[in-house]
């Protein structure tokens, strides 16, 4: 598997099925230009998300698998989160609509410093707590090459 500067484009996103049996929050979204995510969640009650875990996939093969207590105090998570959701600082996430557009493709190239496998990648992210599942989503994605000097795609 190569490694490098990346362009991305997002093939497919899917809602999963969480581990508890209840959702506090239902959701939808819609892929914009294949790097922004149009994100639109109801959240039915407050809640307070204690536990997530996010596996990524390559060629149905596990690369990652990240489990979390209190995601809010992720270090990635936590900024992502309250860019999107009303979150209070003790991580409760309060009853209501959130709509946003999150892009992707810049997320992805902070947290991983402009440098990442090629390849199709599947990104599944869960988070819930004892009662309910907050979120399920399955996000396939296509890294290709990028080149440095010109910062356009070798595609």
């Amino acid at each position: 598997m190569d490694y490098g500067y990346f362009d991305l484009l997002i093939t497919k996103f899917e809602r999963c099925n969480g581990p508890k049996r209840l959702n506090c929050a239902n959701f939808s979204a819609d892929i914009q230009d294949g790097r922004t995510i149009l994100y639109d969640m109801n959240v039915t009650e407050n809640v307070k998300p204690s536990k997530g875990k996010i596996v990524v996939m390559a060629n149905q093969k596990q690369l990652v698998r990240l489990q979390m207590d209190h995601p809010c105090e992720h270090l990635f998570l936590k900024p992502i989160m309250f860019m999107i959701l009303n979150v209070t600082q003790n991580c409760v996430i309060s009853k209501g609509r959130y709509t946003s557009v999150v892009d992707i493709e810049k997320i992805a190239q902070a947290y991983y410093g402009g440098k990442f496998f090629y390849g199709t990648i599947t990104f599944i992210a869960t988070f819930y707590n004892n009662k309910c599942n907050l979120s399920c989503a399955k996000v396939k994605v296509i890294f290709s090459p990028k080149d440095k000097a010109t910062g356009t795609s070798k595609k």
